[in-house]
């Protein structure tokens, strides 16, 4: 079960959800088995994180690359899975984040999104967006449905950004 995400500074992604000439392929890995339940404190800077795997490259929702070099990290501990995230951001810019509360549009801020398909049905999902200022949002959704997504879904998860 999902319980749990962390990122570390940030940046719009999503995975390819446009049509491309040159389609970026959705990063893969299988979460590494921590030996301690990582801190939640925004920071990736224990042991677990730095033997994860790690994930990348990530694109915008509009499918481009990132202007960024945004990775990922995942760990697993206890029947718990970490997702950690480390989003560059150009020296000096602004970040633009303005959303507040649980469950409004963060992913209309700098933010990460994680779509998860657990039973990779390519139809039935779970839905996790994190702005820069810790706001979550989260959502289930089933492509099939109508709607096909329920923003009123409120998953069981935990964050912590940093910048």
């Amino acid at each position: 079960m999902f319980r749990y995400l962390c990122a570390n500074g940030l940046l719009l992604i999503g995975l390819p959800l446009t049509a491309r000439a040159d389609p970026i392929a959705p990063p893969f890995a299988i979460a590494g088995i921590a030996d301690t339940v990582p801190v939640l404190d925004g920071k990736l800077d224990e042991a677990a994180w730095s033997s994860a795997p790690v994930l990348g490259p990530f694109v915008t929702i509009e499918g481009q690359p990132a202007t960024n070099e945004t990775t990922a990290r995942l760990v697993r501990f206890d029947g718990t899975v970490w997702i950690g995230f480390r989003c560059p951001f150009t020296e000096g810019a602004t970040l633009d984040v303005k959303q507040t509360a649980r469950d409004s549009d963060a992913w209309t801020d700098e933010s990460i999104e994680v779509f998860i398909d657990p039973g990779l049905t390519l139809r039935r999902y779970f839905h996790f967006t994190l702005n820069a200022n810790n706001v979550q949002r989260d959502e289930s959704g089933d492509k099939a449905g109508s709607p096909p997504f329920d923003a009123g879904w409120n998953g069981t998860w935990r964050s912590a950004t940093s910048r």
